[in-house]
């Protein structure tokens, strides 16, 4: 059985079932999920390195997961096509509700409040508007209504999309992301009805969001040099958000965007609530590093978070977020920088080190490149040693090892005697890719990485931001 084209099936039906995914083809994502998973399995049964099996059997199980994954979101996508059909459409308005269920990105996502630093007005007003309707429906009688519009507006990277599915994930309900090409069309005529499928399929899905992000794409200033199909498309928006006729409760319409002083007026009106996501404070910016870190190795203090969240005043999330992301990758350049390795955890693990350190190991991160090499320890002279391949030949159809010969004479610059000699012939080694160990992450390099990555704001749009907030928005 040849491992290698195994190997290239495995990556082949990755690959088709991520192009697959992204397509919203959850039927086919699936297939070929499965499909890698298989071959990984027999893989496993394959290939007698342990460290390999164990990879195989934790990207099967990975694999395995997806496909479970893809199944239930197909299952979910076809009951929005049963549902916002009924099954007596006729042939041109099913065709238009299978296109939308099929574009459209129905998630449940798994963000909570706390994963949201800062921004706590921006929760209160979405709590008010989301979730406390759903849970004590019994306060909102009368004249006391759900918000039914809410913007969320400020500079790039603040939060907006995120704040977005932490409230859908508190309602539980369906999370309708909208986007310009779900809703714009070449056909005379089919913009609109794209536009009213849209709300239709959430009426019959209660409790919905529907997310519009970069609605300013979509929802600019009317002109009078308008194309004709893009008036139509806004118009047909602002009677959909206004509702006339129609059940909307359970229904909230959630927009983000950059730039709020180019939308229309008329869109404007639409959205009750006009939130200003702005630059995270200091407090925020210290829990950002935190959570953007996460789990991965790192001695970095208390006292050390504080110095980096007052180093990047001015930074939005996304800022912190790129940051964070270049400083962990600091530990993994020293790694392909690094000549010298040590073993550790009873030689279960390699980590570069230092020349001077006790067990220094001279060798490149390119000698685990490979599974089937075997090395031995040669005496360097002062206390140092290094590794010294042990070479595998075919003799009369059997692999032989050779060991590294005996005593080598070498000359130092005194022109004296120095020996490279094999430490016991008997004690080998094998390296391996998944020996490896990244150091942690430190303050130094963070420190490093804010030199390179700085902030994106743009003093002006924050001054247009916050003239739009006196004008027609709230603080968040």
């Amino acid at each position: 059985m040849d491992i290698n084209q195994l190997i290239n099936d495995v990556k082949m039906y990755a690959k088709e079932a991520i192009e697959y995914e992204k397509n919203n083809d959850y039927a086919n994502a699936k297939k070929f999920y499965t499909k890698a998973s298989s071959s990984l399995n027999i893989l496993r049964k394959a290939d007698e390195n342990k460290y390999n099996i164990e990879t195989y059997k934790k990207k099967m199980e990975d694999y395995m997961k997806k496909a479970k994954e893809m199944e239930e979101k197909d299952q979910e996508n076809k009951k929005i096509k049963v549902d916002a059909g009924g099954g007596k459409e006729d042939d041109e308005n099913a065709k238009l509700m299978e296109q939308l269920s099929g574009t459209l990105i129905t998630e449940k996502p798994n963000v909570k409040w706390d994963d949201v630093a800062g921004l706590e007005k921006a929760k209160e007003a979405l709590r008010e508007a989301v979730v406390i309707p759903i849970q004590f429906p019994q306060l909102f009688k009368g004249k006391r209504k759900p918000w039914k519009g809410i913007l969320l507006y400020g500079p790039p990277g603040t939060g907006k999309s995120f704040l977005a599915k932490a409230a859908a994930t508190e309602t539980g309900g369906k999370f309708f992301s909208v986007s310009a090409a779900n809703i714009v069309s070449k056909w005379m005529g089919e913009s609109e009805k794209l536009v009213k499928g849209i709300f239709d399929i959430a009426r019959k899905n209660k409790p919905a969001i529907i997310f519009l992000d970069e609605i300013d794409s979509v929802m600019s200033a009317r002109s009078e040099n308008e194309n004709d199909a893009t008036r139509r498309l806004k118009t047909q928006f602002l009677i959909e958000m206004q509702g006339v006729g129609k059940d909307d409760e359970g229904i909230l319409v959630l927009g983000a965007t950059n730039i709020p002083w180019a939308l229309d007026p008329a869109v404007r009106r639409r959205f009750q609530k006009k939130i200003y996501i702005n630059l995270p404070e200091e407090k925020a910016r210290r829990l950002m590093f935190k959570l953007n870190l996460g789990q991965t190795d790192n001695d970095i203090t208390e006292q050390e978070f504080d110095t980096l969240a007052q180093l990047t005043d001015g930074y939005s999330g996304s800022d912190i977020a790129t940051l964070t992301q270049d400083a962990i990758y600091e530990p993994l350049r020293k790694v392909q920088r690094a000549k010298f390795f040590k073993y550790i955890n009873n030689n279960e693990n390699l980590i570069c080190c230092s020349p001077s350190d006790e067990g220094a190991l001279e060798m490149k991160m390119s000698d685990l490149s490979d599974n089937n090499r075997y090395f031995c320890y040669v005496n360097i002279g002062n206390g140092r040693s290094k590794l010294v391949e042990i070479v595998e030949e075919e003799e009369n159809g059997n692999k032989v090892r050779k060991w590294p010969l005996p005593p080598v004479s070498k000359k130092n610059k005194n022109n004296m005697d120095l020996f490279e000699q094999p430490i016991h012939h008997d004690f080998e080694i094998k390296v391996h890719p998944s020996m490896l160990k990244c150091p942690k992450v430190t303050f130094e390099d963070y420190i490093h990485s804010i030199q390179k990555i700085k902030a994106t704001v743009n003093k002006e749009d924050l001054k247009q931001n916050e003239q739009f907030t006196k004008d027609f928005g709230q603080e968040g």
